[in-house]
């Protein structure tokens, strides 16, 4: 475990050659980027990280995620993007590597797709999606990360991702 919270780190520390680290926290810092952490030395970064499990980055100032970040991340477990910046959902495409991924939490971020909630309580909602796009966020996300067993993200009810859960799971069942 790497432990690197709260610490005001504008950027993550490059190159980071830790082949053995299975838990990294980042959060509570100023990043806003992960840019130069990705392309260090001409190499990205999960092939100098290949046993992680868990990555915190929550509470920074992180807006855009490069589209490889996760590339090589084949035993990631645990992700907590919350409390960022992120605004476009196409950037959790890229979490389609990572095929052990069970937790995934990105409440309190500001993408036009995902509904923002201040963490204040009922009625602080920013944006807010019908239900039509939260079942379709849910079916996208699941369809990125098949082993998904918890995803937290402002309103995501918990029904709904049960539900979209047990329907990715039969239909996986029937092609087989």
């Amino acid at each position: 475990t790497l432990l690197l919270s709260e610490n005001q780190l504008r950027a993550v520390p490059a190159p980071l050659r830790l082949p053995l680290l299975k838990n990294l926290r980042l959060n509570m810092n100023r990043i806003t980027t992960l840019h130069e952490w990705t392309h260090a030395a001409d190499r990205p970064w999960p092939l100098c990280t290949p046993s992680l499990q868990k990555l915190v980055l929550s509470d920074n100032q992180i807006t855009h995620l490069p589209r490889d970040i996760f590339t090589g991340l084949l035993l990631l477990e645990e992700l907590d993007l919350s409390f960022n910046a992120l605004a476009d959902a196409e950037c959790l495409v890229s979490l389609s590597s990572c095929r052990l991924l069970s937790s995934l939490h990105i409440q309190d971020n500001i993408f036009t797709t995902v509904p923002v909630n201040t963490g204040a309580g009922a009625g602080t909602s920013r944006t807010a999606l019908l239900p039509p796009q939260l079942q379709q966020l849910t079916h996208r996300i699941l369809s990125l990360c098949p082993a998904l067993e918890t995803l937290s993200g402002n309103r995501i009810d918990r029904a709904l991702f049960a539900d979209a859960l047990a329907q990715l799971r039969s239909r996986k069942a029937l092609e087989q």
